[in-house]
């Protein structure tokens, strides 16, 4: 099953900026980035309570931007100014696991987004190609290091009307960043940590949103217990169109699907 599965995550990935948190001894409030800051002028970011300084002088102490990764990219182009209107850099990020897909349409930011990736970098996007998570593993200086991560994503494919995909998040196979959400068609959506996070190698994975656990153990009683011989493997309910034969899912929202019910007749089963 999971080799049909490679296009389930079109929308995804555009870009990924990790911000690292170096303290300088007289200036631990600071962050130096290459935002096209006129001198002396500063931003403050009041989600986070990050503080934009210019660089323009060359500051290197304080908050200092470690990269920003343009996931998905066909050309391995590093875009700038003109591309990016604060004059930032997008690396090309490459992994061999995925396969890249490109819009030529316009990607918009949402109205409440003060990021503003550029159009060019958020219409790459990437997809695995044999299994239903888009990994991403990065490793920082040291153990100590404190850092922000930032994720950029965009709904390239167009879907069937009242159809959205589910997406969750994790670090280190734990919950990271949102509980599970969906995204709009050509709209960049922007998910942030606010509070700094450190350690050692660190994995993040993006995946359609699993099935409600409170129905997920039930149904697995069933399996066991009744002995059901069926294409039952992986999630019941995620991906949509690859759910376990015989149930029926609700996708309702920003919530994990739940399964409404349940036909076994087909296995030999009947009664109430």
């Amino acid at each position: 099953m999971l080799g049909k599965l490679s296009h389930f995550l079109y929308p995804l990935l555009g870009l990924i900026a990790v911000i690292l948190v170096v303290h300088g001894q007289d200036q631990t409030g600071f962050i130096n980035i290459d935002c096209g800051l006129p001198p002396n002028s500063s931003f403050n970011e009041q989600r986070t309570g990050l503080f934009y300084i210019s660089d323009a002088t060359v500051v290197d102490t304080g908050e200092t931007l470690f990269t920003r990764y343009d996931a998905g990219t066909i050309t391995n182009v590093t875009y700038r100014c003109k591309d990016d209107i604060y004059d930032r850099f997008w690396y090309p990020y490459y992994d061999s696991a995925w396969t890249q897909v490109t819009t030529s349409l316009t990607i918009e930011p949402k109205n409440e987004t003060a990021y503003q990736p550029p159009s060019i970098v958020m219409s790459s996007a990437a997809v695995p190609k044999n299994m239903t998570t888009l990994d991403i593993w990065w490793i920082p200086p040291d153990e100590n290091t404190q850092y922000h991560v930032y994720m950029h994503f965009a709904e390239v494919e167009k879907l069937p009307t009242n159809q959205s995909r589910l997406l969750s998040s994790t670090r280190n196979g734990k919950s990271f960043l949102t509980k599970p959400f969906s995204l709009k068609y050509l709209t960049t959506t922007t998910l942030y940590t606010k509070v700094t996070l450190s350690g050692g190698q660190q994995n993040f994975s993006i995946s359609q949103a699993e099935t409600n656990q409170e129905d997920v153990e039930p149904i697995t009683n069933i399996k066991l217990t009744y002995g059901v011989k069926r294409n039952w493997q992986g999630d019941p309910c995620a991906p949509k169109e690859y759910s376990w034969g015989g149930l029926n899912c609700s996708y309702d929202g920003y919530e994990p699907p739940r399964i409404i019910s349940l036909n076994l007749s087909s296995s030999g089963l009947t009664g109430k």
